[in-house]
């Protein structure tokens, strides 16, 4: 090797450096601001799934509380409900239930889809005054609310695993792993 050769080497090895650094220091700085992109859409995914499960939620107990009333009503057992109540719950469930093709996770969507299907046989049962069908379709309405709830359980079960990752550190999980444990919690 030449000893301009060796110069030219020798003058350039820092410029190289520096650019090198620069496309690394840029590669990660990249990385890192679509990681957090992502995270962020990940969690504000999660809250608006969340929000609508609550919707859903206060709309089926407002439905359920309102049928148990209409089922004890037929029977003569209590004060039939007001009007506007009864519209002011079917509009919220009518609302959340019109949502679910695009809001709510495949599984919350059968049960809802049941949780109408029963709902609907309560008010048949009602309207035709069949106390032993009243008290069948009650049942299964208990039953649907019930598959509904452990469809929402479920899917947060999942979200918080699936979250954990994203939340705590490696050496935390790797940790917890090795021991034998879930990342069940945030």
């Amino acid at each position: 090797m030449s000893p301009s050769t060796a110069e030219l080497i020798r003058d350039s090895l820092p410029l190289v450096g520096v650019v090198v650094g620069g496309v690394l220091g840029a590669w990660l700085n990249t990385t890192s601001e679509t990681r957090r992109w992502r995270r962020q859409w990940m969690f504000e995914t999660y809250r608006e799934q969340r929000d609508y499960i609550g919707q859903v939620l206060a709309a089926v107990e407002a439905q359920f509380i309102l049928l148990h009333r209409f089922g004890d009503a037929a029977r003569g057992r209590g004060p039939v409900t007001s009007q506007e109540r009864i519209r002011v719950a079917d509009d919220e469930w009518r609302r959340v239930l019109a949502l679910k093709g695009t809001s709510a996770q495949p599984d919350l969507q059968h049960a809802m889809t049941s949780f109408d299907q029963a709902r609907s046989d309560v008010v048949d049962a009602v309207n035709a005054r069949d106390h032993p069908g009243v008290d069948a379709s009650l049942d299964a309405l208990i039953d649907a609310r019930t598959r509904m709830m452990k469809s929402v359980k479920t899917y947060q079960d999942a979200m918080t695993v699936h979250l954990a990752r994203h939340v705590h550190p490696l050496r935390t999980r790797t940790w917890r792993r090795l021991r034998g444990q879930t990342l069940d919690y945030l």
